[in-house]
């Protein structure tokens, strides 16, 4: 009983030093140096090393049709429709019609900050 207690008081000294040093391991991770440079952004067009073909491959199934590249299109806003969704666009009407307004929840969030 004795050696239990004296190897669980040695792991609890031990311990006691861990949060402050993983701190110090994590806040010199973050640390670049007073002479960082920002490296420039590679300068790239495309995210692939040769151009996209027109279209993918097409399949002889349900929906295998080929698909088109756009480049430089706009996302509509409402982009979700793209997928022709029936259960997605009733979720996302749902969570659209219950997300409050940007002032009420500015509102709700000083009602949250005020003392008790």
């Amino acid at each position: 009983m004795i050696r239990s207690k004296n190897l669980s008081s040695a792991i609890t000294r031990g311990l006691k030093g861990l949060p402050a040093a993983i701190l110090a391991l994590l806040a010199a991770g973050c640390e670049v140096g007073p002479n960082f440079v920002r490296p420039a952004a590679p300068s790239v067009s495309h995210y692939t090393e040769q151009p996209l073909p027109p279209a993918t491959a097409s399949a002889d199934v349900a929906g295998g049709n080929a698909q088109r590249f756009l480049v430089g299109a706009d996302i509509p806003g409402q982009w979700w429709r793209l997928f022709r969704s029936k259960p997605l666009d009733a979720l996302i009407e749902e969570a659209l019609a219950s997300s409050p307004t940007l002032q009420a929840a500015q509102a709700a969030l000083t009602r949250a900050q005020e003392p008790a």
